[in-house]
């Protein structure tokens, strides 16, 4: 399945490999995913949000082992509970489906209209807590361009109604 993803993922950038090379990528994938680290500007922002006694959570995809051993390399355990952590895994639906904001929402008694979602991806994180009833900031660090109009809950509104405001960089 490893070999079959990468493949896959890079034939979409016309970008062929072989097996061998594709169970290379997997092999360095899974060696770095044990090394990764926050970095200081985002520690910086949770001890900041701890400080204030924010409520921090997270929702992510993927496989609830995976996601796990992510979570515990990176030490998110220091500023967010257990508790508060959603992974599509472990409850069956995944980002972008508003279900699981929605199940956020009824497991850590979160009122939508005053909750905040920051994500990396407009496609999963924006447009599912939006259509929850979040408000949502956009962390696109790497600059990537909406266009004026998305697609939306079935609709076409402009970007400007999705987003409650865009990070550009940490």
């Amino acid at each position: 399945m490893y070999i079959y993803r990468i493949q896959k993922a890079l034939a979409h950038f016309d970008h062929r490999i072989s097996a061998q090379q594709a169970q290379i990528f997997q092999q360095n994938y899974q060696h770095y995913q044990q090394q990764i680290q926050l970095l200081p500007d985002v520690i910086a922002t949770l001890n900041y949000c701890q400080a204030r006694q924010f409520g921090l959570g997270i929702i992510t995809n993927g496989p609830t082992a995976h996601q796990k051993a992510k979570i515990a390399q990176l030490g998110l355990h220091r500023w967010i509970k257990p508790s508060h952590i959603m992974i599509s895994g472990a409850v069956g639906v995944a980002k972008p489906a508003p279900q699981i904001f929605q199940l956020t929402a009824a497991h850590l008694h979160l009122t939508p209209a005053t909750t905040y979602y920051i994500g990396d991806s407009f496609a999963n994180d924006i447009i599912g807590a939006k259509q929850a009833g979040w408000h949502t900031i956009w962390l696109n660090r790497r600059q990537h361009q909406i266009h004026n109009a998305n697609a939306y809950a079935d609709h076409i509104v402009p970007a400007d109604h999705i987003l409650t405001a865009v990070i550009k960089t940490l």
